[in-house]
């Protein structure tokens, strides 16, 4: 996680503010939201399905969005579509953003 940190920090004189970073379930972290927010930078990141937000079990929660609450110690957006079917695979699909609601859907 360190090393992408600073690899986007090498790439940030080239990003114009406000360029939207997109991450797998991999990068959940919180260091790489607070280092992407405190740049001026949005990210869009999928979660898995053991996250918690507002200590609630993410798979427990109703689609929608959810705006300003805690997950991983970040106050941020999450947008859950549940259990879906794409391609004949069942997935859970959720995601934390720093975008505003208006830009999530």
């Amino acid at each position: 996680m360190i090393l992408l940190i600073e690899s986007i920090s090498l790439l940030l004189p080239l990003i114009p503010k406000g360029t939207v970073f997109i991450f797998d379930r991999e990068f959940t972290y919180r260091r790489l939201m607070e280092f992407l927010k405190d740049k001026g930078m949005n990210f869009v990141i999928r979660l898995k399905k053991n996250v918690y937000v507002n200590e609630k079990l993410i798979t427990m929660l109703p689609k929608g969005i959810y705006e300003g609450v805690l997950i991983h110690g970040i106050v941020a957006n999450v947008y859950i579509r549940g259990y879906e079917v794409i391609n004949g695979k069942e997935d859970f699909y959720a995601y934390v953003t720093s975008l505003p609601k208006e830009s999530i859907e």
